[in-house]
């Protein structure tokens, strides 16, 4: 599920992901903060570990973020 916080300034794009693993349940949360222009930091959570993956990347526009976003997150696991 993924929701974009309206009026927030830069804008927020959340995204809550839940998954059963061979280890187990986990519930993973990726969270994209626009900086300025095509200027992106991303951050992936779970309740016990609040930066699993985080880093800044450049594209344009949200929907492009979270896609780059969330496969470099997919390559980690």
């Amino acid at each position: 599920m993924s929701t974009r916080v309206e009026g927030a300034a830069p804008p927020v794009i959340l995204i809550t992901a839940k998954a059963t693993l061979a280890a187990g349940a986990a519930c993973l949360m990726l969270t994209v903060t626009e900086e300025s222009g095509n200027l992106w930091r991303y951050n992936l959570s779970e309740k016990k570990n609040s930066r699993l993956a985080y880093g800044k990347i450049i594209v344009p526009g949200h929907m492009a973020a979270l896609r780059r976003v969330a496969q470099i997150c997919a390559d980690g696991y």
